[in-house]
């Protein structure tokens, strides 16, 4: 559509897909709109049916329409609104021959970052209260299946194969439990969704968010989950920066050099982007408003140099 991105045009062409399914096809429209409901789409799930249901999720590749076949699992032991769910797209041989240590290990690992030998795990959670796409796998017409690049006969021996295992739905929740995340160079806060915090951080965090800056720079605080000490360094950084001590100052400066002009340097790209929108505008008022932005885009790229 036209004006791609931009916010405005981007909820109205949104809105006119749906008038346009609507329209088209009023059953699909009126299920998909049901799912709202956490309800609904738990029945959509059929869990424990094990009947296979197709999933539109974006954490699919668009080069296979944002489509696999999946088969519910098992509810999470901790989040109840997340059902584990297996991509027979995959074969399961992780899912029925690995523990759920490695399981665990693995599950948050990508994919070219995996050791040699160790498969993809074919794990892929939906969440009931996030309005996801479920349906009957009833739709798959011609047309999606080649979009898709679903195998149906091979997504069944799959499906086969996880119904006569004994002891996945423990060892997948067993698995869940953990709570480990990938420690092998992902970024802290790109792994904000990996996983639920556990009820004693939690209650360390609470107490942390309590604090001022001189007291947490005082403070020692061991925390279970992997990710939590980098971003309480973060915290302190963003919000206390006086707290911090001359190696911590000069760690947050590296940080943010590597982060703002290391690879891609998204700040000189911004600062780029911004003074060629200067030189196409013509109206006083944003001119202005953009020399602004510009120069305050400089100012940060001048401290971190």
């Amino acid at each position: 559509h036209e004006d791609a991105h931009d916010a405005l045009s981007d909820v109205r062409a949104t809105l006119a897909l749906a008038m346009l399914v609507r329209e088209r096809e009023p059953g699909l429209y009126q299920h998909l709109y049901g799912l709202r409901d956490k309800r609904v789409a738990e029945r959509a799930l059929k869990l424990g049916s094990g009947q296979p249901r197709l999933h539109i999720s974006a954490r699919f590749p668009a080069s296979e329409a944002c489509a696999s076949l999946i088969l519910p699992l098992c509810r999470h032991p901790v989040n109840k609104n997340e059902v584990l769910c297996a991509d027979l797209r995959y074969s399961p041989t992780p899912l029925l021959d690995y523990s759920a240590e490695q399981l665990a290990k693995y599950l948050y690992t990508r994919a070219d970052q995996l050791p040699a030998g160790v498969q993809r795990i074919p794990l892929k959670s939906v969440h009931i209260n996030k309005s996801p796409i479920v349906l009957s796998t009833g739709l798959l017409n011609d047309e999606l299946l080649q979009r898709s690049n679903i195998d149906v006969a091979l997504a069944e021996q799959h499906r086969q194969q996880l119904l006569g295992a004994e002891g996945l739905q423990a060892k997948l929740q067993a698995m869940a439990r953990q709570n480990r995340f990938d420690d092998s160079g992902q970024d802290a806060e790109a792994m904000l969704y990996s996983g639920f915090i556990g009820d004693r951080d939690r209650q360390t965090l609470q107490e942390i968010m309590s604090l001022n800056g001189d007291a947490l720079a005082q403070r020692t605080f061991v925390f279970e989950d992997k990710r939590l000490p980098e971003l309480l360094f973060r915290y302190r950084a963003r919000n206390f920066p006086a707290s911090l001590s001359e190696s911590e100052r000069q760690e947050w400066l590296e940080y943010c050099r590597d982060k703002l002009l290391g690879t891609e340097a998204p700040l000189l790209a911004e600062i780029e982007k911004v003074e060629q929108v200067i030189a196409k505008n013509t109206e006083a008022g944003a001119s202005a408003l953009l020399v602004s932005l510009r120069e305050y885009l400089l100012q940060q790229r001048d401290s971190l140099l």
